[in-house]
């Protein structure tokens, strides 16, 4: 993780990177529901830059990508979302690329241009 926060002439210029590996995810809803049975790995990568005229209109001047990669691992489901978890399951091989052991979703979830 990284960043930093600029004060410049005109303005204000601020970025933040994070790359985040292997990242247990069931260990953290298992926190919150003990009797839950999610388990699997998940990958986050941030890149998010931008310089405003003000602190206060960074947001409407950022730029970058937020990608998410999860790779469940047991899936399970009650009856009624059933057909949820078939469809996922189903999908996760066709996104993923090569050939892996365990079926893995990579997407840049939020593409952000600037102004947008």
């Amino acid at each position: 993780m990284d960043g930093f926060y600029q004060p410049l002439h005109d303005g204000v210029a601020t970025s933040f990177t994070l790359d985040m590996k292997q990242f247990d995810y069931g260990v953290l809803v298992r926190r919150f529901s003990p009797q839950s049975g999610v388990k699997g790995i998940m990958n986050v990568s941030v890149d998010l830059s931008a310089t405003a005229p003000n602190t206060s209109q960074l947001s409407e001047h950022l730029s970058g990508n937020v990608r998410l990669g999860v790779v469940p691992e047991d899936m399970a489901s009650g009856i009624l979302d059933i057909w949820a978890v078939n469809i996922l399951a189903a999908a996760l091989p066709a996104l993923s690329k090569g050939s892996h052991r365990r079926s893995t979703a990579w997407s840049p979830i939020l593409p952000l241009k600037t102004g947008s």
